[in-house]
Formats: structure tokens, C-alpha cells, sequence
């Protein structure tokens, strides 16, 4: 007799003794990679351009999905590893048969604000058999989409839960960050180290700033492409110049090659919520 488990409040099977020995046994055998430790970071100044920025988004349960076959019949299984205790459950999905040769996900199942839950892809390491934790960030997020997009059939009635790859943004587009929240700080390549930052916004008179307003502030060079940082007059941090257009990237490079800092004339904006450097 089959048994059922609960998964996003529809059901799912319960995998037999001998099945779950098996996946054991693969994954330990055969999907085995270093696990990612987010470390607390101290300075955001220290990381470089080779980071991708995401979210920790509160209420996530982080989740893998193994596409695998037992005894040559195919798997989806969510695993849910809780304190060392590994979880299974065994859903449906309308994949591709290549990706059942072996393909292990990384991700966050969420209930959005229209209780629809969705499984957001964060990471892909194993790919039809094949390892790709050594491969670019970028190249393993370019899977996914091409996984979803080519490999994958929607189906409402079939699924317990929506796909979607999520969503990553450039360290300078930090300044665009209106309201307090905890960053994730994904490196290019796997080797590199994975780090956490709460960011939380002080409650100043920026909130009363008028779009247009003017103000004039110690603009500085840093190591990254198109990072500047603003210093009021009283040599206090203020967050990060706006670059809005290829013109003004174009004029901040042709001061900054020749200076380190520089006083400059900024405008508010109240669309990018920062203050944009004024081409004289």
C-alpha cells in the first residue's frame, strides 16, 4: 500500500526503505561536492567584481531537487536536509529523460503573496552526469535556463510547485537597494569564499530629499568598475555614487585615471533613490 507525505499542501509518495537506501548511496557516491558556508562580512568594500549579489529571502526552506533513476525508473526527489537529518520527498515533474542521468539543483522553496509556492533554482552542480560545481557562476545559471526553457514542460495539474531560476544582480547596482535586507554574496567560481551581509538603511533625511536637489560631495575611486564612493564635506560615508548612463561612466573614467578623489557637484534622484554625479 503507497504511502503519501505532505508537500506544498498537495501530496506526494513516500519513498520504500530500499529507495531511500539508494539515494543514499548516490549521493554519496556519486553527487559528493563541497558544501557553501556563508561567512558574516565585515566590510562590503572588500568585495570585488567578481561576485554575484541575491537575497536571503526570510521563509525560504532551502532545498535540493535530484533528478536520478532507480532501477531504471526516474525520480524527482526534494531533499531537505534538517541538522544533518535528510529529508525525501518524491514529487513529479515533467523533465526531459536525458536529465534523469544524474542532475542535482540547489535552491529555496517559497509561498509567494499569492500562496502560489515556487522552487527558485539557485545553483546547478551536477548537469545530465556531469559535474559543473568548477564551471562560472555565470555558465551554471545559464544551464538552468536552458534547462527550464528547452528541457522542461509546465504543467498545473502535474506539478507541486512552479521552477524558476533566481534572480541575481551586479555588485553596481548595490546603490538601487531601497530597503533593509540580508545579501548573499555568490562568487564566480566555487573555490572562492561565500559570504552574508545585513544591510539595513539609517533612518536619515534622505526620505526628505526633493528629486533634483544639489549637494556637493568628496567623490573617491575605488577597485571596482564603476564604483564610486561619496563623502560629505565632513568626511562622512554616504553610499555610493549613481552611474545612470554610458555618457557619465564615460566622464567618471576620464577624472578618475588621472585622480583618486575628487569634489563634485551631485544631483538627488528620487527614482534611483541616490545622488547622481553632475557632468560640468
Amino acid at each position: 500500500m503507497m504511502k503519501f507525505l505532505n508537500f506544498c499542501e498537495k501530496k506526494c509518495l513516500s519513498l520504500s526503505y530500499n529507495e531511500i537506501d539508494e539515494i543514499n548511496y548516490n549521493l554519496y557516491n556519486y553527487f559528493q561536492y563541497p558544501e557553501n558556508n556563508y561567512i558574516e562580512l565585515d566590510d562590503i568594500k572588500n568585495i570585488t567584481s567578481n561576485y554575484l549579489l541575491g537575497f536571503n529571502v526570510k521563509n525560504s526552506i532551502k532545498l535540493k531537487l535530484l533528478l536520478t533513476k532507480i532501477q531504471n525508473k526516474n525520480y524527482c526527489i526534494f531533499i531537505l536536509n534538517n541538522n544533518g537529518n535528510l529529508q525525501y520527498f518524491h514529487v513529479k515533474f515533467r523533465f526531459d529523460e536525458s536529465l534523469y542521468n544524474g542532475t542535482l539543483f540547489e535552491g529555496e522553496l517559497v509561498k509567494n503573496d499569492k500562496k502560489c509556492w515556487v522552487y527558485y533554482m539557485s545553483d546547478i552542480i551536477y548537469s545530465r552526469g556531469q559535474y559543473l560545481y568548477n564551471y562560472r557562476l555565470k555558465d551554471r545559471l545559464k544551464e538552468i535556463s536552458y534547462l527550464l526553457k528547452d528541457l522542461y514542460t509546465f504543467d498545473l495539474y502535474f506539478n507541486p510547485c512552479h521552477l524558476q531560476l533566481k534572480s541575481y544582480f551586479l555588485f553596481n547596482h548595490i546603490h538601487f537597494l531601497e530597503k533593509d535586507c540580508e545579501l548573499l554574496f555568490i562568487p564566480e567560481y566555487s573555490n572562492m569564499g561565500y559570504y552574508k551581509k545585513e544591510i539595513i538603511f539609517p533612518k536619515t533625511k534622505k526620505s526628505l530629499l526633493k528629486d533634483g536637489e544639489i549637494q556637493e560631495f568628496i567623490i573617491k575611486k575605488t577597485e571596482k568598475v564603476e564604483i564610486y564612493d561619496l563623502y560629505t564635506l565632513d568626511n562622512e560615508y554616504d553610499g555610493f555614487a549613481c552611474v545612470n548612463s554610458l555618457k557619465l561612466s564615460l566622464y567618471l573614467r576620464n577624472i578618475f585615471n588621472k585622480n583618486e578623489s575628487k569634489k563634485m557637484e551631485c544631483k538627488y534622484s528620487t527614482f534611483f533613490k541616490s545622488w547622481i554625479p553632475i557632468i560640468s
